[in-house]
């Protein structure tokens, strides 16, 4: 997977991950549409709040799937993972 639109900050991030473990998350992604675990692909990537967050399209849908690579506080301000990853595809919409 050659990343799209990542950030510097994210690049870095995500390059110091291993291989199978990027491709490992990329098929562990979250589809907002399909509400299900999905392969996530043309994937962008940004820090916020000290998470990486993955967003791209749904494998199966071409909807809006993300992932987020918990690595801050974003997390902890949360009630949960699911929360914060659709807090932050919110995000993309409206920027």
């Amino acid at each position: 997977m050659t990343p799209i639109n990542f950030t510097p900050q994210a690049l870095t991030r995500w390059e110091s991950v291993p291989g199978e473990t990027r491709q490992r998350l990329l098929r562990n992604g979250w589809c907002v549409h399909c509400s299900k675990e999905v392969t996530i692909t043309q994937v962008t990537g940004r820090i916020q709040r000290g998470d990486l967050v993955l967003t791209g399209q749904c494998n199966e849908c071409q909807g809006e799937a993300g992932r987020v690579i918990e690595g801050g506080e974003g997390a902890q301000q949360h009630q949960s993972a699911a929360a914060f990853l659709a807090h932050a595809l919110l995000a993309t919409y409206r920027t």
